[in-house]
């Protein structure tokens, strides 16, 4: 990528900010312009129901439980845990939900927003994080020789349109993750590990992303690698070791999530087959998404395929209880997505190209390294 690529590259980022505030558009225009309805309160949530209503009066309350925004509502309130009681009463996994800081602190900036304006700013983030996440897309198409629209693999990304309208961090998370990648293939390491180290508060699985990136970036014999897992880990080993002195240690989120291999896939083919659906179509994408990065990454040290093979390693552990729905698997193997869009993309555009000379010593990171 050179100066009069990366316009393209930006206009990308405007065109996936500006979906966002259409999608933002949208719900609002259902509920009667109610910014509530990013919080995700179901019915059945009495406890988040009172919070908001203290604060914000009647709110919109969605079916059953509601979705994630109610989790990060109470977090964004109370960032730091000062209150432990109200994330015991309020969150399913108290020390899970508390270990993904990034989200809910940038919604109530660090606690200091009104909470009247909290609503507004769940939806807010996700836009700007859409535009950001387009656009770091679009850089990494351009080095990979692809067109600067195929950015918009990101918010296109069905992961991040289910992490939309639930108000999750998963947009924030792969974004920055995104923006990570563009800083290894930099060499601007330090960058990296602080972008990363976001994207690690904001989704603790993207450490699969950090250890991906290093071990590449090691096997590469590119000095400085260390850079790029040392922040990450130390800061979020540092805020779980708070959260967990605040709320006591509970790995049950993860246990709820994960599975030995393959047995959460047999489970949720068991269901498919009683009631066959759009979970049948979700999981043949993202297997053969997954299949794509691993390959990628096992032929060559492409920085996107090692960024996210980590993720497409662990669809096989996922539980039934999120191979069950296209809803929770698009959002757990979202990066895969986004990844064999650009890995494809480029295979493509390499296969069109005419075979020429290489005019670098190195060629750039991002590129076949093999």
């Amino acid at each position: 990528m050179n100066e009069r690529t990366a316009p393209g590259a930006a206009v990308m980022g405007l065109v996936g900010a500006g979906i966002g505030l259409v999608l933002m558009a949208q719900a609002l225009a259902a509920v009667g312009w109610d910014a509530s309805v990013f919080l995700n309160i179901g019915e059945s949530s009495p406890e988040v129901r009172a919070l908001a209503e203290r604060y914000l009066g009647s709110v919109v309350l969605l079916p059953q439980l509601g979705h994630d925004g109610r989790f990060f509502f109470v977090q964004a309130i109370d960032p730091w845990i000062e209150d432990p009681g109200s994330y015991r009463a309020m969150l399913d996994f108290p020390a899970y939900r508390a270990r993904r800081l990034a989200y809910p602190a940038l919604v109530g900036v660090f606690g200091l927003l009104p909470v009247k304006a909290i609503p507004w700013m769940m939806a807010l983030v996700n836009v700007a994080g859409l535009g950001l996440g387009s656009w770091a897309t679009s850089r990494l198409a351009l080095r990979l020789g692809c067109p600067a629209w195929l950015g918009l693999a990101f918010v296109a990304n069905p992961g991040m349109f289910n992490e939309f309208f639930v108000s999750g961090a998963g947009i924030v998370a792969l974004a920055l993750a995104l923006w990570g990648i563009d800083a290894v293939d930099r060499g601007r390491w330090w960058v990296a590990g602080s972008v990363l180290t976001g994207a690690v508060l904001a989704r603790e699985v993207m450490l699969l992303t950090v250890v991906g990136l290093a071990v590449n970036a090691w096997r590469a014999r590119r000095r400085g690698w260390w850079r790029v897992a040392a922040l990450p880990v130390i800061v979020w080993g540092g805020w779980a070791a708070w959260v967990w002195a605040r709320l006591g240690v509970d790995t049950s989120g993860a246990r709820a999530a994960l599975g030995w291999p393959f047995i959460g896939i047999a489970a949720a083919v068991r269901g498919w087959a009683s009631a066959p659906g759009i979970e049948i179509g979700m999981a043949s994408v993202l297997a053969a998404a997954s299949v794509v990065v691993v390959v990628s990454a096992v032929r060559t040290r492409n920085l996107v395929a090692w960024g996210t093979v980590g993720f497409a390693l662990l669809a096989p552990f996922l539980s039934r209880l999120v191979w069950q729905q296209s809803f929770d698997m698009s959002r757990a193997l979202a990066p895969v997505f986004t990844a064999a869009v650009l890995l494809v993309g480029s295979w493509a555009s390499t296969n069109r190209a005419p075979k020429r000379r290489p005019t670098q010593d190195r060629p750039g990171p991002v590129e076949d390294m093999a």
